[in-house]
């Protein structure tokens, strides 16, 4: 049985909110909180990947990038696997989600878990639009030399282009649905929150899932 440790992925700027959304208000939080919270049900530990000197964020291990060049997602998930392969050795797959994405499945990790066959398979989630959503993945630990080499090439940054590679699933997850009280019938689980009205949306969201 595969062990996981989950990956906040929140190596970005915030250049389009303005200021920095991992600390935006969020339930009865904020929106790190939130999408910790919803992580730690999932997993058997969580760990942040953020670059920024930042306080107030939860008490989580904070891993920063050790990549040069803001390399992306992928420096992200590489350091995350050097830490759990370090810290925690018997976790054989990392689970990463994206900060600023507070609707994702609550079924995530079984939906990804259920369709790897052998312990190198990577398993990406697909919105129900059949958009991939690649920072929503499982990623076996023992990836992580062949994606620090693929990162060694600048010209290598892209997510869905490493993931092709190896031998990967992909998992649909459905919209959710009944939010009637936000104003919207449904609503992608991977919606994120970019700008200020992205923000606005996501409260009246919540609003309507209450």
């Amino acid at each position: 049985m595969p062990v996981i440790g989950g990956l906040i992925l929140a190596g970005g700027r915030s250049s389009r909110m303005g200021e920095n959304k991992l600390l935006l208000p969020f339930g009865p939080a904020r929106l790190i909180d939130w999408v910790a919270a919803r992580l730690e049900t999932q997993c058997t530990s969580i760990a942040l990947n953020c670059n920024e000197a930042i306080a107030g964020l939860p008490a989580l291990p904070r891993i920063h990038d050790d990549i040069e060049g803001h390399a992306g997602p992928l420096a992200g998930i590489a350091a995350g696997l050097a830490h759990f392969r370090k810290h925690q050795p018997d976790v054989t797959h990392a689970l990463t989600v994206a900060a600023d994405t507070p609707f994702f499945p609550e079924n995530l990790r079984e939906g990804l878990e259920a369709s790897i066959e052998t312990a190198e398979e990577i398993a990406v989630a697909v919105s129900a639009g059949q958009q991939w959503q690649p920072t929503f993945a499982l990623w076996p630990v023992g990836i992580e030399d062949a994606l620090r080499q693929w990162l060694s090439d600048p010209e290598n940054r892209k997510l869905r282009a490493f993931i092709a590679r190896y031998p990967h699933k992909t998992v649909g997850f459905a919209a959710h649905s009944g939010l009637k009280g936000s104003g919207e019938a449904s609503i992608d689980p991977f919606f994120n929150i970019n700008t200020p009205d992205d923000y606005h949306r996501a409260l009246g969201i919540l609003e309507g899932m209450a």
